[in-house]
């Protein structure tokens, strides 16, 4: 299983930034998770449009789908497409034997631990670098946490562009939560 990241900015990309958009790959299948502002392009870097196989989306904030509108004139005028898509709130994937969870946006939540219960990967969001009282974004020590509870093989963070500069502290705040 490979994961690619396509943009992992918020609500506006910073300086050659994308919003939130992912390709999962295992064995010739494409899985698109999320498709947010800027991301297209960067998916064809990778595949062509016509190689999707899928496409999820977290939820419906344009910084996780705006992509959308341009893949379907491009589907529409090639005609070739994505197999199908959906919109899911927190859905473990499963790509053959290996097991994918994301959360898109959100804040602690025991749910956050039975979606990502064994998977391979969690891709976490973690917007804050620590508490910020808002309860629809993690911080990346609630998001290594909920890793560790839920024993997940490896940790992924999503940082937004708020926290961009404070990447490295982001891992850093996850890594002694993590138990793999």
């Amino acid at each position: 299983m490979k994961l690619t990241v396509l943009g992992s900015d918020g609500s506006w990309a910073g300086p050659g930034g994308a919003g939130s958009g992912y390709l999962l790959q295992r064995d010739g299948f494409n899985a698109i998770f999320d498709l947010g502002g800027g991301t297209l392009g960067r998916l064809q870097d990778h595949i062509a449009i016509a190689e999707i196989n899928a496409i999820f989306i977290s939820h419906v904030r344009p910084d996780h789908f705006a992509d959308l509108y341009q893949l379907s004139i491009a589907c529409h005028y090639r005609g070739q497409g994505p197999g199908s898509y959906r919109c899911f709130p927190r859905l473990p994937v499963r790509v053959g034997d290996d097991v994918f969870a994301y959360t898109g946006d959100g804040g602690p939540s025991d749910a956050i631990v039975s979606l990502a219960a064994a998977a391979d990967i969690l891709l976490s969001e973690a917007t804050w670098l620590a508490g910020r009282g808002l309860p629809f974004h993690l911080t990346a020590r609630q998001a290594g946490e909920h890793a560790a509870r839920a024993g997940a093989s490896k940790l992924c963070l999503r940082t937004s562009s708020l926290a961009s500069t404070r990447r490295c502290r982001s891992y850093r705040r996850a890594r002694p939560s993590t138990v793999r």
